[in-house]
């Protein structure tokens, strides 16, 4: 699996289970990226160029737009990750016996399926976590800014909605200079540290301005603002609506249930 590549967006997890036989796609192409866990038995997936072979403990990558077909060998059992990666046009790839990952395919899946207020920033940090144990696993030569990114991205989700997390103090924590960091980013996201920070944020806005009660200016400050003013202007200049009018024009005031969009 290639370096450099950035979750866009996190879509869906579940649990599935396949009988003996040979399951027909019919062509349709596959609407995400996906990361499947197999728990159990052992299936062949079908490419038109190549066949790949997984079982137990295997760890599977299924880009976007993907056409196949799986014959399955053996009654098997998975966990799939669905979610969306920046970049297009990926191969399928396997990573066999990959056993000391399955902890956070389960850690992801409970998460996901909870109530908490934070399980889609979480659901970004452990899907990253993931991602980034594969290209350890796969490449010898997993470069130390490839470490450094995801290192820096771990720690904005622990501690984005603190008030007092800067760039500054980002750089500090991983024990680079902020120009260092920068250029880090500019290479692996395209996107300077302090847009990624507030990406973020914005996302967490987003899901509680359409879950919760809570007014624009504790939402502010729940999400690592310290001034509502501020936080509306960038959320305005980065969403292209005022928190207040996306709240409104996807919701119903706040008050409808949890939803991710």
């Amino acid at each position: 699996m290639e370096e450099n590549l950035i979750i866009e967006k996190v879509i869906a997890v579940y649990e599935g289970e396949f009988k003996p036989g040979k399951v027909t796609r019919r062509n349709i192409k596959r609407k995400s990226d996906g990361f499947i866990y197999y728990l159990s038995g052992s299936a062949d997936y079908i490419f038109e160029a190549e066949t790949i072979s997984v079982s137990e403990g295997d760890l599977l990558y299924l880009p976007e737009g993907a056409i196949y077909n799986i014959k399955i060998n053996e009654t098997t059992s998975y966990i799939c990750i669905d979610f969306s990666f920046t970049k297009k046009e990926l191969s399928p790839s396997v990573i066999h016996n990959l056993r000391g990952i399955k902890g956070q395919f389960y850690k992801f899946f409970y998460n996901y399926v909870s109530n908490s207020p934070y399980r889609i920033p979480r659901a970004y940090e452990i899907i990253n976590r993931i991602y980034c144990e594969i290209l350890r696993t796969q490449s010898k030569e997993y470069s130390k800014s490839s470490e450094l990114y995801f290192r820096a991205t771990e720690i904005i989700l622990q501690r984005y909605r603190e008030q007092n997390f800067t760039v500054e103090y980002l750089a500090s924590e991983l024990g680079i200079s902020t120009v260092h960091l920068r250029r880090i980013f500019s290479s692996f996201s395209e996107i300077s540290p302090i847009k990624y920070i507030n990406n973020i944020r914005f996302e967490q806005a987003k899901m509680l301005l359409l879950s919760s009660n809570l007014t624009v200016g504790e939402i502010a400050i729940s999400v690592g603002f310290s001034d509502p003013f501020h936080f509306s202007k960038a959320f305005k200049a980065s969403v292209g609506i005022a928190p207040s009018e996306y709240r409104e024009i996807k919701g119903d005031g706040g008050i409808n249930k949890y939803y991710i969009g």
